[in-house]
């Protein structure tokens, strides 16, 4: 994996004619590094100042569609759309499988002592969303805190989304737990069938 904290791509280093060809494979997110090694980083990430990266899924890895800052993807894919509110391309999750995951994450520094509320917003378009097996499987874009070992203190949530509609822009404020140290931005169908497209996650 190379790159900042939360923003780390795996690459494939292949040599032909003696030299070595870089090759950006998909989106990663792992643990940091710990003493000398994660203190030597250069750029860290503002816990003051959360921020998401290519919300608007314009930057790929390489020549996939496979979206810049976002992993674990799962039935995901950035798509040209001439209809997208923010820039050519939105992500697109679909699923016909109930239960099954459709889901695209996002890690992020916060620090709960300093900051209390963070403002969410996207832009969603469904079409035929139906909630999977467990009625609260539906689409959403959730933000679950970590506290300073990474155990899990809470979640909120924009949404959830089901049905069909154009085009619209869903925001509001989320609380931030005195204790949250880092958060996980996760959107997708989250096991509801039917198709979600996401842009401008701000």
């Amino acid at each position: 994996p190379v790159g900042e904290r939360y923003q780390q791509n795996l690459y494939r280093l292949t040599k032909r004619d003696g030299k070595l060809e870089r090759e950006p494979l998909q989106a990663t997110l792992f643990v940091p590094m710990t003493g000398a090694a994660e203190s030597a980083r250069k750029v860290k990430p503002d816990p003051l100042k959360p921020t998401v990266r290519n919300g608007g899924f314009e930057e790929v890895i390489g020549d996939s569609d496979a979206p810049i800052g976002w992993h674990y993807l799962r039935q995901a894919v950035a798509v040209n759309d001439a209809k997208a509110p923010e820039g050519s391309r939105s992500l697109r999750f679909t699923n016909d499988a109930p239960g099954r995951a459709s889901q695209a994450l996002q890690g992020l520094a916060i620090d709960g002592r300093r900051v209390s509320w963070l403002k969410a917003s996207c832009q969603v378009r469904a079409a035929d969303i139906v909630a999977g097996p467990d009625k609260s499987q539906l689409p959403a874009l959730i933000v679950t805190f970590y506290d300073d070992r990474r155990a899990v203190i809470d979640s909120a949530q924009l949404g959830p989304w089901t049905g069909s509609f154009p085009w619209r822009r869903d925001n509001g404020e989320i609380r931030v737990p005195l204790a949250a140290r880092e958060a996980i931005l996760r959107i997708g169908l989250h096991g509801a069938t039917g198709r979600l497209d996401m842009d401008d996650v701000r």
